[in-house]
């Protein structure tokens, strides 16, 4: 993901698929993460306990704290270069 798309990442349940809670490791939904002030949704921020330090959802997705949900346009982005890619002259058959 590029700088221009972390710009734009939002703090909701439709953006982010999940979150780790760094004290279990274990995957948690967004909701349970703002109830355990793992994110602040406000300040689009993610708090490790562990650490007690507070970074960017941009720099937690970065470190695996925060996966991002793909949406079906980023797919569709994808199978796009990859299309282009495959019927490039870079490809020897």
């Amino acid at each position: 993901m590029d700088e221009e798309e972390y710009s734009s990442f939002q703090a909701s349940a439709d953006n982010i698929e999940h979150v780790r809670d760094p004290r279990t490791h274990k995957t948690i939904s967004y909701d349970a993460a703002c109830k355990l002030g793992l994110i602040d949704s406000n300040a689009k921020t993610f708090h490790n306990p562990v650490t007690n330090q507070t970074v960017s959802l941009q720099e937690a997705a970065e470190k695996g704290f925060v996966k991002r949900k793909v949406r079906s346009a980023d797919c569709m982005l994808l199978q796009s270069y990859i299309f282009t890619f495959e019927n490039s002259n870079y490809v020897t058959h």
